[in-house]
């Protein structure tokens, strides 16, 4: 049986589902892409609790929401990490010129960092989970922001980064930094006729961290902008990678 609840962590609220019965073995975030609302990947919360309980393992998954309100622009319900720039990416998706993003960094990644590493570290503390794996894992943005914690970030980087549909910025900054990752294992998943970050993006980012990582596995599959079933399957096959003795 597992319970769900809403709580604050640091800054940010996020939807903690948790096993009600067992202590947690693993702590797994699982940060949601932009304009989605911060409930959006919580439905894959009961794929990972059903498939948790055939392996015996017993991950606490936070599913926090991004700070940025986008009712402004038009998206009601709408949450970001940080605000993008729509025209520039759709000349880029018109053009083809993804690589300009390559090196960006975008304005207020650095807070969401900021903001996300605060959360990982209540979260820990609040739920006696100092010594457990910690997973970093995202969807689009979400992906992007879980990798620049992973390799920025002050505290200690995760054993587990999972980037779902993600694409490589700040690649100055992370190509310097990505030696953090030598005790990390990656798994990331990319659709081949995704419209809004094409693979060659993801392509980009797997082949800045694939010799850094102790493992650095890559999924592509015929499909759009979206998390495919065996992204949940990869996901845990990194849970079992990392038991709680390997930490």
């Amino acid at each position: 049986m597992w319970k769900v609840a809403t709580r604050t962590l640091g800054s940010l609220q996020a939807i903690i589902c948790y096993p009600a019965e067992k202590p947690a073995t693993h702590l797994v975030v699982l940060c949601h892409g932009f304009g989605a609302p911060g409930d959006d990947l919580v439905g894959l919360g009961d794929l990972i609790a059903e498939r948790s309980d055939r392996l015996a393992i017993s991950p606490l998954l936070i599913f926090p929401e991004a700070p940025i309100d986008l009712a402004d622009e038009g998206l009601a319900g709408g949450r970001a990490w940080w605000r993008l720039n729509m025209t520039q990416l759709l000349m880029m998706a018109e053009s083809g010129g993804f690589d300009e993003l390559r090196d960006q960094q975008p304005p207020g990644m650095e807070s969401a960092r900021a903001a996300l590493e605060e959360l990982v570290i209540v979260a820990r503390e609040s739920y006696g989970l100092e010594n457990s794996p910690l997973v970093l894992a995202g969807f689009s943005q979400g992906a992007m922001l879980s990798v620049d914690l992973a390799l920025r970030g002050a505290i200690e980087p995760p054993q587990g980064l999972v980037i779902y549909s993600g694409a490589l910025l700040c690649e100055t900054a992370w190509r310097q930094a990505s030696g953090r990752l030598a005790g990390t294992r990656v798994f990331q998943s990319h659709g081949t006729q995704d419209m809004i970050l094409p693979i060659e993006t993801g392509r980009w980012l797997h082949e800045l961290i694939q010799d850094k990582a102790i493992d650095a596995r890559w999924f592509s599959f015929t499909g759009p902008h979206t998390i495919p079933m065996q992204g949940i399957d990869g996901l845990m096959d990194l849970l079992m990678a990392i038991g709680p003795e390997k930490a």
